[in-house]
């Protein structure tokens, strides 16, 4: 008797929960599938947002190009190849670099440190891997490369000293005829806009070069053996004393 009543219990039981299920009721297996496709969308959502990004692809490509390049100065420490100032693929990351957003250049600034340092150990080592009887030579066509990359280098900085004072000057012109109308005011605002927009500028942007340098070069020092730091001071030494003898100032070191 009992046996039957239970049996009965049971199949309303189910008879409920089956109507339950057909009326609207989600099923366990359902439930997960729902909640793993929210999951799924929300990633994607912030994938979209940036929130899940990786590195960015300025950065990436800026990383791809210093790779390349360290590769090939890897070969120049081994004097494999010869060392070059005037390399395309440097200045083409150089260029790359420049172009990248604001938000990611400390990124890149540490992908061109690892340039930087790759170089001065290629410089460094491919020197010391010269037979002593030809390092005079090796000097002077360093010398020599060195002094048509500067000359180089200070044309294109006047150049674009040019630039920025033409557009100083532009920019100061079009805010003085906009304020002509007001007592006077305008010609003091040019000759403001026209200092401060050649000036501070360029003297911040060097002070933040010079600091970055120095700060790379003492970690690179202390991360250095001090067999290295001998080699370095030798170099340095024959280089500053070969240009003395050419009637040249020492070289700064980048």
């Amino acid at each position: 008797m009992s046996t039957a009543s239970a049996s009965r219990r049971h199949a309303v039981a189910e008879l409920v929960r089956s109507r339950n299920e057909s009326r609207g009721g989600i099923p366990f297996r359902r439930l997960l599938a729902i909640l793993a496709l929210a999951a799924l969308a929300v990633l994607v959502i912030f994938w979209l947002c940036g929130f899940l990004a990786g590195t960015p692809a300025e950065v990436q490509a800026v990383r791809t190009a210093v790779d390349e390049q360290v590769a090939r100065l890897a070969a120049v420490g081994r004097n494999e190849a010869p060392l070059s100032y005037d390399s395309t693929g440097f200045g083409a990351v150089m260029e790359r670099a420049r172009d990248v957003p604001r938000e990611h250049r400390d990124a890149v600034r540490q992908e061109m440190g690892r340039l930087f340092e790759a170089r001065e150990r290629a410089e460094l080592d491919s020197y010391f891997a010269t037979p002593p009887e030809r390092r005079m030579a090796e000097l002077d066509r360093r010398i020599k490369a060195e002094e048509e990359r500067r000359k180089v280098w200070e044309a294109e900085r006047a150049r674009r000293q040019a630039e920025r004072s033409r557009d100083a000057a532009t920019t100061g012109t079009g805010s003085s005829a906009g304020a002509s109308g007001s007592g006077g005011s305008g010609q003091r605002g040019t000759g403001g806009g026209g200092g401060g927009g050649s000036g501070p500028p360029t003297s911040g942007r060097r002070a933040g070069t010079e600091e970055s340098r120095n700060a790379r070069r003492k970690t690179q020092l202390d991360a250095t053996t001090p067999e290295r730091r001998a080699m370095q001071t030798e170099y340095r030494r024959q280089m500053d004393e070969r240009r003395r003898q050419l009637g040249l100032e020492p070289g700064r070191r980048w």
